[in-house]
C-alpha cells in the first residue's frame, strides 16, 4: 500500500499506525518520507542521515508487523541526453542500494520519466542500456536488488505498459520486471477527461485487448498497483469496467511471474 504524500500533514508513525490498524501487511516507502525524516535529524538531509532515517522507518514498520515492499520512486531515470547527469544517476543509485539494505527491502521502483522531450532521448536502445547498467549494479548487491519499471500514463517517451515491457525484454535481467498499475494503464487507453463522455475512442475493446495481452505476454511482474481514478456516478459503466479490469489483472496477470519476487 502507498501511504500518500508526506506534505499532506500526517506523520509517518500515524500513517503506519493506520496501515496496521486496517489490516495491511506491507507498505511502499516513499523516498520523500525518508528525506523528510532525514531533514529532522541534526545536520539535515545528508546521505548518512538518510540511512539513519531508513533504519528508523524499518524499526517503525517492524514494530507494527509491516513488511516494506519497496523503496520508490527513483524519478526520471534513464535516457538522459545529458550523459553527465545520467552518470550522476548511477551514483545516486548506489545510495539507494544502501537505503534498501537499511530498510530491509530488495525492490526499487522506476517510474517512466516525464521530463521535457528536449532532455530525453527517443532511442529505446539507449534507454534500455541505461536500465541494463542499473540492473547489473543491482545484481552485484548482497542480497541482490530488484527493480520494477512502471509506465506512467503521462510519461514522455514511455507511457504504455507495452513500451515498458519492451524495455524489460531488452534489458533481459532476472531482477528487472514490470509494475502494472491499473491507474496508469486505464489513464492512457480508457479515460480522456477532455472528451465528451470522458472516454477514449473504442476504449472498451482497446482495454479488453490490452488485458488479454497482459495475461498472455508478461512473465516477469515485480509487483502491482491497483487504483481507480474515475469521475462517475456509482451506476456509471466506467466504474464497472475499471472494476472488471482490476479483477482480471490482479488475480490473473499479477499471479504470473511472481515466484521468486
Amino acid at each position: 500500500m502507498s501511504l500518500g504524500r508526506c506534505f499532506a500533514g500526517h506523520s509517518l508513525p500515524h500513517k503506519l499506525d493506520m496501515a496496521a490498524k486496517y489490516g495491511f501487511q506491507g507498505i511502499e516507502v516513499f523516498y520523500e518520507d525518508l528525506v523528510d525524516l532525514a531533514k529532522s535529524l541534526p545536520g539535515g538531509d545528508t546521505p548518512t542521515n538518510q540511512i539513519t532515517a531508513a533504519r528508523t522507518i524499518r524499526d517503525l514498520c517492524a514494530a507494527r508487523s509491516l513488511t516494506i515492499i519497496c523503496l520508490q520512486p527513483f524519478m526520471h531515470f534513464g535516457g538522459l541526453l545529458n550523459r553527465e547527469a545520467q552518470a550522476q544517476q548511477f551514483e545516486e543509485l548506489k545510495l539507494w542500494f544502501e537505503l534498501c539494505h537499511a530498510l530491509e527491502t530488495d525492490l526499487i521502483l522506476f517510474p517512466s520519466s516525464f521530463l521535457p522531450e528536449e532532455q530525453l532521448t527517443d532511442d529505446m536502445g539507449v534507454i534500455a542500456a541505461d536500465f541494463t547498467v542499473a540492473a547489473d549494479m543491482g545484481l552485484e548487491q548482497q542480497p541482490p536488488i530488484k527493480f520494477a519499471f512502471e509506465a506512467l500514463c503521462w510519461g514522455t517517451r514511455i507511457n504504455k505498459w507495452e513500451q515498458s515491457w519492451d524495455i524489460i525484454q531488452r534489458v533481459n535481467r532476472e531482477n528487472f520486471g514490470i509494475c502494472l498499475d491499473s491507474y496508469n494503464i486505464l489513464g492512457r487507453i480508457y479515460a480522456d477527461p477532455a472528451a465528451v463522455g470522458g472516454k477514449t475512442k473504442d476504449c472498451e475493446s482497446v482495454t479488453k485487448e490490452s488485458i488479454k495481452r497482459i495475461l498472455t505476454d508478461i512473465d516477469r511482474v515485480s509487483y502491482s498497483h491497483a487504483g481507480m481514478c474515475v469521475s462517475a456516478s456509482v451506476d456509471d459503466d466506467r466504474i464497472d469496467v475499471a472494476s472488471r479490469f482490476m479483477d482480471a489483472v490482479d488475480y490473473g496477470a499479477f499471479a504470473v511471474g511472481l515466484e521468486g519476487y
